[in-house]
C-alpha cells in the first residue's frame, strides 16, 4: 500500500542548509542501524547534498502541479528496503503524468501526458507533431514506432489500397455475369430469371456457358468491369428514371450474347468513374484505420527525463545527459536492439545496405516472398485446363442416320431404303450410320427412343462432322442434287426458310418461335405436321450445345413419363419450357425436308421435294407398297446425275 504527501506537507531545507551542505545526510534508518552494531566510528561520512523537488508547469496548459511521493509500506517493499517515489501527476486523471519528452530545458522541459497526446493528434498523420519535438527536433521515443512509421507512410496506405483493389476484383470476378447482365438489359435479366426459375424450378437443366471460356486476364476483367458499375451505383440515388436508363450509352434492347459480346455494351467511362469512387472511399478508410492505429499503437511516448531533481548546476546536467543512454534503455524495455560495439570482429562483414535495420529488411523479405506467392496463385497452371470448344474440321460435312428396326421389317425392305441412303452419301462424301433398334439400354422406355440416343452416339463417332441429319427408317431421299448445306443450313438460305413468331405447338399456343433469330445462331432445324411438331426428320449442327440438348432430350425424367409420341411430345416439352433450347431452334416448311406419303397429316410430296417420309405406314407390307410409289423415281433420278 503506498501513502502519498502532497507538495505543502513537503519539508523544504532553506539556502544556507542547502549551500552549506552540498549533499544529503544519511536516513535515519541508516544511523539506527549503524549504532546497533557498536560504537560509531571516530570519522564521520561526508554528507551529502539534499533533493530538492520543485513544482513544474506543463508547457503546453501551463498547470503547476507540485510533486508527489509515493511509499510502498507493503512487506515485499520492507525487505527490500524500497525507497520513495517521487512523481508529478495532474489532479485531472485525462491529463495523467508530467513528463520530459525531449531535450528541452527550461519552461519548455514538461508537459503533460494528455496535452503531449492531444497536441499530437491533432494531426496524427503529419510528421511534423506526431514523431519529434517541434522545438528542439527530438525524435519522441515511442513504444512502438516502428509500427507507427509503417502505418502513416502514404506509401504503406497505397499499397494497402491497391491490394484492397485487386483483392475485391478478383472476388468480383466470380458474381460479375448477373451484375453485368442486369446493367445491359435489366428487364430482360429479371424477366428471363423469372423465367428460369418457373421453367425449371428443380433445377434440372444445365445452364448455357459462355462460348468462349474464362481466362484469368478475363476473370479479372469481368470483375474489374463490376465492381466499376457498383461503384457508380451511388449516383442512381441523384438520377431521375429517365436520366438511369438515358445514361447507359449503346445499351438497348435484350442481350446480345454472353462472354466478351456484354464488354461492348457498357460505358466504359462510368466504371472508370465507379473505380476512382472506389479507390477514393478505400483510401479514406485507409486513413481512418490508420489513424485509429496510430492512436492505439503510438499512443505512449517514453519519458526521457525521469523525476529527477531540480538541479540548474551544469554538473548535474551533464550527470542527467550521461545517464541518458541508461534513461533509455530502462524505458524502451528493450524496443531498440542492444549497442554492438563500434569495432566488429574481422570476419564480419559490414551490410551492404547500412540504412536498412535487419527488422527492416525482414519486413521487406517477408513483403517480396507474398508478392511472389501472389504472382504464382495468379499465373500458375490451373489442375484442369480450361475447357476449350471444339471446332469441328467438317470432315465429313454430314453424317446419315436412320434406325432400322430388323426384328419387324424385311430384310429386302431394310436393304432397299440402306442402298437409297448410301447412294446419297456418295454422291456428297457424306458418312451413313446404321444402328439397330436393340443396340442400346432404353431402360423399359419406348423403343421410338433409339432414335435420340443413336444421333448422340453418331455425334461421338464421328467428331469432326459438321451436321447430323436424321431421317426415319421408313423415308427415301428423293433429289440428289440438294445437299443438306446449301439446301438448307447456310445461313442466309436458312433466313428465307424459318418460320418466325409461329406457334411451336399449333394451332394456339402461347409459346412462338423468336421472331429476331438470325440464320447463324440456329442449331436445330426441324418441321412441323398438322398434329404437332414433327421427329421423323431433322438437321442438327455439331457442337456443345446439340451434345446439350440431345442429352437434356434423353434424360431418364422424360423416357420414364408416359407420353402419348414419346420422344415427340417430349421434344414439344423441352421446347416450350426451355428458352435456351427455342433460342437455337428453326422451324422451316415441311417440303424442305419431311414431306409425306399421304396428304392426310401433313405436306404431300411433290416433284423435286428433298425427301419422302412414308407416314402412317405399321408393318413391312404397308410401307413396301408406300416405298413401290417411290423406288422407280429416286432411282432415276440418281441414275441421271
Amino acid at each position: 500500500m503506498a501513502t502519498s504527501f502532497t507538495g505543502a506537507q513537503w519539508q523544504w531545507p532553506d539556502t544556507a542548509s542547502s549551500s552549506a551542505n552540498p549533499r544529503p545526510t544519511t536516513s535515519t534508518s541508516d544511523t539506527a542501524g549503524s549504532s546497533n552494531n557498536g560504537p560509531q566510528a571516530p570519522a564521520q561520512p561526508a554528507p551529502e547534498r539534499k533533493r530538492h523537488y520543485k513544482p513544474r508547469t506543463c508547457r503546453i496548459c501551463f498547470e503547476v502541479v507540485h510533486p508527489t511521493t509515493e511509499i510502498d509500506d507493503s512487506i515485499a517493499a520492507g525487505l527490500f528496503s524500497s525507497k520513495a517515489n517521487v512523481r508529478y501527476v495532474s489532479e485531472d486523471p485525462e491529463l495523467g503524468r508530467l513528463i520530459s519528452p525531449c531535450l528541452c530545458k527550461g519552461s519548455q522541459r514538461y508537459v503533460h501526458e494528455g496535452c503531449l497526446q492531444a497536441w499530437r493528434q491533432a494531426s496524427p498523420l503529419s510528421d511534423r507533431n506526431f514523431w519529434r519535438c517541434p522545438t528542439c527536433h527530438f525524435e519522441y521515443r515511442l513504444s512502438r514506432l516502428k509500427y507507427g512509421r509503417w502505418l502513416s507512410s502514404k506509401l504503406i496506405r497505397g499499397l494497402v489500397t491497391f491490394l484492397i483493389l485487386v483483392i475485391t476484383v478478383f472476388m468480383m470476378g466470380f458474381v460479375a455475369d448477373p451484375i453485368i447482365n442486369l446493367w445491359v438489359d435489366p428487364l430482360g435479366s429479371i424477366a428471363d430469371t423469372l423465367s428460369d426459375v418457373i421453367n425449371d424450378i428443380e433445377a434440372l437443366n444445365p445452364t448455357e456457358d459462355d462460348d468462349e471460356p474464362d481466362t484469368w486476364w478475363f476473370h479479372f476483367l469481368k470483375g474489374f468491369l463490376s465492381l466499376g458499375l457498383l461503384g457508380f451505383l451511388k449516383t442512381f440515388f441523384a438520377m431521375s428514371p429517365w436520366h438511369w436508363f438515358s445514361v447507359r450509352s449503346g445499351v438497348g434492347g435484350r442481350r446480345r450474347g454472353t462472354g466478351r459480346d456484354r464488354m461492348e455494351s457498357i460505358n466504359w467511362a462510368l466504371v472508370i468513374l465507379g473505380i476512382f469512387t472506389f479507390l477514393g472511399a478505400t483510401w479514406k478508410l485507409v486513413s481512418h484505420l490508420s489513424a485509429k492505429a496510430l492512436e492505439k499503437a503510438s499512443d505512449r511516448v517514453v519519458d526521457i527525463g525521469e523525476d529527477t531533481p531540480d538541479d540548474d548546476d551544469e554538473e548535474d546536467a551533464r550527470a542527467r545527459r550521461s545517464e541518458l543512454p541508461e534513461i533509455l534503455d530502462d524505458k524502451m524495455h528493450f524496443a531498440y536492439p542492444p549497442r554492438k560495439s563500434s569495432n566488429p570482429p574481422p570476419y564480419l562483414r559490414a551490410a551492404k545496405l547500412p540504412g536498412l535495420r535487419r527488422s527492416r529488411l525482414k519486413v521487406i523479405a517477408a513483403a517480396g516472398f507474398a508478392f511472389l506467392v501472389l504472382i504464382y496463385l495468379l499465373t500458375r497452371p490451373t489442375r484442369h485446363a480450361p475447357y476449350k470448344s471444339y471446332a469441328p474440321t467438317g470432315n465429313p460435312p454430314v453424317v446419315i442416320v436412320s434406325v432400322f428396326d430388323e426384328m419387324k421389317y424385311d430384310k429386302a425392305y431394310l436393304d432397299m431404303i440402306k442402298e437409297n441412303r448410301i447412294q446419297y452419301a456418295e454422291k456428297h462424301g457424306y458418312e451413313t450410320f446404321f444402328p439397330k433398334v436393340g443396340d442400346y439400354d432404353l431402360k423399359g422406355a419406348p423403343t421410338s427412343w433409339t432414335n435420340v440416343v443413336a444421333v448422340r452416339h453418331a455425334l461421338t463417332k464421328f467428331p469432326d462432322c459438321k451436321f447430323v441429319w436424321f431421317l426415319d427408317q421408313n423415308a427415301f431421299i428423293m433429289n440428289p442434287d440438294l445437299t443438306v448445306e446449301e439446301h438448307i443450313m447456310k445461313p442466309a438460305k436458312l433466313e428465307g426458310l424459318m418460320i418466325k413468331d409461329h406457334p411451336v405447338v399449333p394451332p394456339d399456343s402461347i409459346i412462338k418461335t423468336f421472331s429476331h433469330l438470325k440464320g447463324q445462331d440456329v442449331d436445330f432445324v426441324v418441321t412441323q405436321d398438322k398434329e404437332g411438331m414433327s421427329a421423323s426428320s431433322y438437321v442438327i449442327r455439331n457442337g456443345d450445345w446439340a451434345r446439350f440438348f440431345l442429352e437434356t432430350w434423353f434424360d431418364p425424367l422424360y423416357r420414364s413419363y408416359n407420353f402419348q409420341r414419346a420422344e415427340t411430345h417430349a421434344l414439344e416439352h423441352i421446347v416450350q419450357w426451355h428458352p435456351t433450347v427455342l433460342a437455337r431452334l428453326a422451324l422451316v416448311p415441311q417440303k424442305i425436308l419431311n414431306t409425306y406419303s399421304r396428304a392426310s397429316k401433313g405436306t404431300e410430296y411433290q416433284e423435286g421435294d428433298f425427301a419422302v417420309v412414308f407416314n402412317g405406314c405399321t408393318s413391312t407390307q404397308e410401307c413396301d407398297t408406300d416405298a413401290q410409289r417411290y423406288l422407280y423415281r429416286w432411282r432415276t433420278a440418281f441414275k441421271s446425275t
